[in-house]
């Protein structure tokens, strides 16, 4: 019986069993045809406005470079001591060299509104030598003008060609004519007697001259005014002014280039040995520059709410 059942259940056994066979995971996966798309060339828009800038700020810096590379070539002569009194004419300009000094008197500006001022019939001008210039710590030249009693008024013409080239960084671009007390001239280690007072004047840097217009009160013995031709902290090529320690500067394109322009141009003057801003030689100048997205501060912007393209990382400037 045993053996009947044995024998009926074999058939059973011996019946393959269906398996679902498994997909092939490094098979070839299934895609879609493919479809042609039309394509089209992508041309950058130009901003002409900032590239223009750009370019007119290279153009600036080629300029300036060429002219520090000439004024390098160029000879330094300071005014020595002296003094010319100058009849003022009703007509054209008069002019004088007191102490090697090309200086020129003319009849006041017309004004459009109100009383014309009345012109002063001459003028007594006196330049001083150097080292009395010094102590008043002026970097320039030191000279005064005094009117006769009556007073009046006369337009001053000054050529500094002489010593345009006697520092870098602009400094012909950046010089003005400015006001000190009279005490100037006796007590000049005085502090309140170092008090610079700009005037109104012109600085025509090609033609290297500067003019002013000079006022004069009535006075018994004759006003004077002393004066003195130095430089400003800024001009057309840059401003020049000491920067407050730890200020981070937002430089870019024509700024930046300035910059740039400034820094090699100081290295080389002290190479040379001819100091570039004043009274001082530059020993040691450390300057590195980060890009906006590199800097610990990269959400700075200017003023238009324009990122820079660079920022002034570390400057290390060192002075005898």
């Amino acid at each position: 019986m045993a053996a009947l059942l044995g024998l009926a259940m074999l058939p059973g056994l011996l019946t393959p069993i269906a398996v679902a066979a498994e997909a092939d995971p490094l098979g070839k996966p299934k895609l879609k045809a493919p479809q042609a798309n039309k394509v089209s060339p992508f041309t950058a828009k130009v901003n002409k406005k900032a590239a223009a800038e750009v370019a007119k700020g290279q153009r600036a810096v080629e300029a300036d470079a060429r002219r520090a590379r000439a004024d390098q070539a160029r000879t330094v002569t300071w005014p020595m001591a002296g003094a010319a009194t100058v009849q003022i004419p009703n007509g054209g300009s008069a002019s004088a060299k007191p102490g090697s000094l090309p200086l020129t008197l003319a009849q006041p500006t017309p004004v459009k509104k109100g009383k014309q001022p009345k012109a002063a019939a001459a003028l007594k001008l006196a330049v001083l030598d150097q080292k009395q210039t010094r102590r008043t710590g002026i970097e320039g030249v030191l000279l005064t003008a005094t009117a006769p009693k009556e007073g009046g008024a006369a337009r001053l013409g000054l050529d500094y060609s002489a010593f345009a080239a006697a520092y870098g960084g602009d400094w012909a671009g950046r010089l003005q004519l400015v006001k000190l007390p009279a005490c100037a001239l006796t007590t000049p280690e005085k502090k309140q007697c170092r008090t610079r007072t700009p005037l109104q004047f012109t600085n025509d840097r090609a033609d290297e001259q500067l003019t002013a217009p000079l006022s004069f009160a009535a006075a018994p013995r004759g006003a004077t005014q002393v004066m003195a031709v130095t430089a400003a902290t800024k001009s057309g090529g840059g401003d020049y002014k000491a920067t407050p320690p730890g200020r981070i500067l937002r430089l870019g394109g024509r700024r930046f280039l300035r910059l740039l322009h400034l820094v090699l141009s100081i290295a080389g003057s002290a190479v040379r040995g001819r100091p570039q801003a004043g009274p001082v030689h530059l020993v040691r100048l450390r300057v590195s520059g980060r890009p906006h997205r590199q800097h610990q501060q990269p959400g700075l912007r200017d003023r238009r709410g324009l990122r820079p393209h660079l920022l002034l990382h570390r400057a290390q400037v060192r002075l005898l």
